[in-house]
Formats: structure tokens, sequence, C-alpha cells
């Protein structure tokens, strides 16, 4: 399939914990002039905004509805270069949509490649301490499962930002 004709897709980026969603998908929405939307953070602010909590006349929606929601108001954007995160793609309720606006492409870096960089990571000490090693692997190969939602894979090491953005707007645009 190409998209050549449809520069209106968004562009939509998932993967495992560590393997630089957000600065690829930052760095890809500044050379192609879009408009940047991360799915993590606009749950979490929607989640702390909620009316209802706020006014204390009720309870925040479960947070996978939330992701949900999110995940179905990014298939009415256009143009835009989105991150989703693991959780987001636990639930893939809304995919319908993106697959038919979208290009999704999924970062899938080597596991030892991933492992090196979530040690360097301080955030992620809980995660490691909880999981481990084979737990990790056991995870990210799980997760690896949602490949088949996505239109590119694209296997390159973790270090490999800039590489892999211009990879991702060439494979887009052909």
């Amino acid at each position: 399939m190409a998209y050549r004709r449809h520069p209106e897709r968004n562009i939509v980026l998932t993967g495992f914990h560590g393997c630089r969603l957000h600065e690829i998908g930052r760095e890809l929405a500044l050379r192609l002039r879009r408009p940047f939307f991360d799915v993590p953070v606009e749950v979490e602010r929607r989640m702390r905004h909620n009316l209802l909590v706020r006014a204390g006349i009720g309870k925040a929606p479960r947070r996978e509805r939330m992701v949900e929601w999110v995940v179905r108001d990014l298939s009415y954007r256009r143009s835009t270069v989105a991150v989703l995160d693991c959780d987001a793609m636990a639930h893939p309720d809304g995919y319908e949509e993106l697959q038919i606006f979208s290009f999704l492409v999924y970062l899938d870096p080597p596991f030892e490649s991933l492992w090196d960089r979530l040690q360097r990571e301080p955030a992620c000490n809980d995660l490691l301490l909880q999981h481990g090693p084979d737990g990790l692997r056991e995870m990210w190969e799980k997760h690896r499962r949602n490949i088949f939602f996505c239109n590119l894979q694209v296997f390159l090491p973790v270090d490999e930002v800039a590489f892999a953005t211009k990879l991702i707007a060439h494979c887009f645009y052909t």
C-alpha cells in the first residue's frame, strides 16, 4: 500500500518501554512539520482534569477506558505524529479507526539493546527490580504480538534515533 497520496494520515508510533518512542516521535514531528500527540500524557491530563472528580460528585473512569477514549480521539486527528505506549496497545478496541486513518509503526529494538537502555534509565529501576531480565524478556515477547496491527516494523538498536526517524519518514512517503 502506498501512502504517498494520503499526506493527511497520522503516523502512530508504538513499542516497548525504553525504545525511545517519545524522542523519535518528536524528531519525526519536527522533520515532517506536523503536530505531536503524546497519548500517555493526554491520558494523565484527562485523568487529572476529570470534571466529575474535581467537583467531588463522581469517580474517575477506569484508566483502560480513558486510554480507549484517547485512542479513539486520535483516530479523528489528521496529519499528526502520535505515540502510543504499551498500555494503549494492550487495549485494541480503537484500532479499527487507527488502522484506517493512520500509518502504524512498531519500534522493535533487539532485546539486548533495550535491556542496556533500561538499566541506564533511573525511572525504570522499579520495573527492572520487579521483573528481572527473564520477566522483562517475557513481557517484551508478549508485547511483540501486537505487531500485526502495524504497517511497519522498525528493527533498530535503541540509539539509532536519527536513522529511525529518516527511515520512518521515507517509508511513509513511498
